[in-house]
Formats: C-alpha cells, sequence, structure tokens
C-alpha cells in the first residue's frame, strides 16, 4: 500500500486525547474481539503476507463497530467519508504505527472522530467516480461538500448537487496538481482528507 502523506498527516491528529464517543463516567467501555489486541500486533501484521488474516479480521471487526456507532450517533448515517476499505486500513495502520501502545479500538475510535469532520448527516446514496485511473465511491453528500469546498477555492464552477462531471473531476485533478497529489481526478481518501477533513485556504492549498 502507498505511503500517504496526508493520511499520515491524519494519523498524526488523531494520534490521542480525544475523548470517547461514549464510555462511563471515567472513559471506560468494555471491548470485545479483536478491537482489545495492541496497535503492536496491527502494525505488525502491516505488510507481512503471513498475518493477513488478522488484518482481516481488524477490518471486519471494524466494520461493524463503524456501523454500531452509526446507529447510536445522533444526525448521523455515516461517520465515515472514505467508502475504499483498503484506504481506511491504511488510515487506522498508520494510526496504529503511530500509537503503538493504544488498542485497536482506541485506534478505530480516533481515527472515527477525525473522519467525522467529514460525515453524512442524511441517507445518501454511493456514487461511483470512474476513469483510466481506477475508480471510486463517495457518498452524494460528500460529493456536495466536495464540490462546495472547490467552489470556495475557485476551481469549480458547477452546481453544488452531487453529481459526477468532467467538470467536477478536472477541479479535483486542479486541486491535486496544487497540493502534490497524484492527478487522477479521482477523490481518494488523500484527496478527500485534504480538501474537507483538512480545508484549503484560498489559495487551495490544504494544510494536511
Amino acid at each position: 500500500m502507498r505511503a500517504l502523506s496526508s493520511l499520515l498527516f491524519l494519523a498524526l491528529a488523531i494520534a490521542g486525547g480525544q475523548p470517547a464517543l461514549a464510555a462511563d463516567g471515567n472513559g471506560a467501555a468494555a471491548v470485545y474481539g479483536v478491537g482489545g489486541l495492541s496497535c503492536k500486533v496491527l502494525a505488525s501484521a502491516s505488510g507481512n503476507l503471513g498475518q493477513q488474516n488478522t488484518l482481516a479480521q481488524v477490518m471486519q471487526w471494524f466494520g461493524g463497530y463503524l456501523t454500531a456507532l452509526n446507529t447510536v450517533t445522533n444526525d448521523t448515517f455515516d461517520l465515515n467519508p472514505i467508502l475504499s476499505s483498503s484506504e481506511l486500513q491504511g488510515i487506522l495502520e498508520k494510526t496504529c504505527l503511530q500509537n503503538p501502545n493504544i488498542t485497536v479500538q482506541q485506534a478505530a475510535q480516533n481515527t472515527i472522530q477525525a473522519l467525522a469532520v467529514a460525515r453524512t448527516k442524511k441517507a445518501s446514496p454511493a456514487v461511483e467516480f470512474k476513469n483510466d485511473y481506477g475508480s471510486f465511491l463517495l457518498r452524494q453528500e460528500t460529493i456536495v461538500t466536495m464540490q462546495q469546498a472547490l467552489y470556495k477555492i475557485g476551481l469549480y464552477q458547477g452546481y453544488a448537487n452531487g453529481a459526477v462531471t468532467p467538470a467536477l473531476m478536472e477541479a479535483i485533478k486542479a486541486f491535486q496538481s496544487k497540493n502534490n497529489l497524484h492527478r487522477t481526478g479521482l477523490p481518494d481518501a488523500e484527496t478527500v482528507t485534504k480538501l474537507i477533513i483538512a480545508p484549503p485556504t484560498k489559495d487551495g492549498k490544504s494544510a494536511g
């Protein structure tokens, strides 16, 4: 999995000190399954073909954990704007690499809290971006947020309607060029992080 500088930024930003999403008065909660594993286990499994089963179990657990949080968080349809499971795994792995002494559950919690800045609040279908570089899915509400962000920095002049158009993909390419990202026109996790979670200044450059 290629190194993503903005995902490393995101991992550093959620390194610790985040309040619990839900727990007892002391911030503690019972954790079941692989969520109780140390991040050291996940870090050692990263890139190790012999431990891919561990990674698969962690991501399966993470999906269930995220689903549970979606159902109990007010004004929320989906806390996670990154619909690519491989890129979401990359964020979680980097968080664990930066914080090897916390648990997988704590890393997952911190990751979700950071990503929740770009959460979708209402039921929103997944829409596909596709070109010769590949394809990515984003929820329609997230696309609207992306269109608004691109408009604010003067890179997009179309409607903020959640539609995938050539003009939108060209605007994404322009943003990627300004931020030294791979210029694909696709909203990968690196692009979403820099555009929405670590929003850019008026010159189009992200702080992330």
